[in-house]
């Protein structure tokens, strides 16, 4: 669609809304949003897992500015929003990369963490089990399959 019918279309979180809630939302618009991202998954593809989620992750590193939202409202944008506006949180960042990975048919997860032993949670990510384990996909940090060491984390 024309960037003009994104304009007073994000999606906002209720102020009352807990962890659960944004990542619940971040899920549907993930889905229900996949085709924004369909012709864009298929030039991020690649031979192998790691790849695929390397170039995901040197795409959304390279061209989304990260920008937090304001401290108000927490806003989860749809993913050709965030391509348009390139510009996003880390709940943008990991709704968009659920929308390529969800087009790619690649299984994944958001994973939710806190840090300095703090009870809430302060960031999500994506990550994709394996066999192995899990891959983590998250270019808040400066290296495709790092993890910022969480005291806590929850998955959905």
């Amino acid at each position: 669609p024309p960037k003009s019918e994104l304009y007073n279309r994000n999606m906002i979180v209720f102020p009352n809304g807990g962890v659960e809630d944004t990542v619940a939302l971040m899920k549907k618009v993930a889905k229900e949003f996949a085709p924004d991202t369909k012709m864009l998954a298929q030039k991020l593809r690649r031979n192998t897992l790691d790849a695929t989620l390397q170039s995901i992750f040197n795409f959304v590193y390279n061209y989304i500015q990260y920008e937090q939202d304001n401290i108000t409202t927490e806003q989860v944008r749809r993913p050709l929003r965030t391509l348009w506006d390139r510009k996003g949180d880390c709940d943008c960042f990991a709704t968009l990369i659920g929308s390529i990975l969800t087009n790619l048919g690649i299984p994944y997860k958001f994973r939710v963490a806190a840090y300095h032993g703090r009870e809430n949670f302060q960031h999500v990510y994506v990550i994709v089990p394996t066999g192995a384990g899990y891959k983590v996909c998250d270019p808040v940090l400066d290296k495709c399959f790092s993890e910022k060491p969480p005291s806590k984390t929850m998955d959905f």
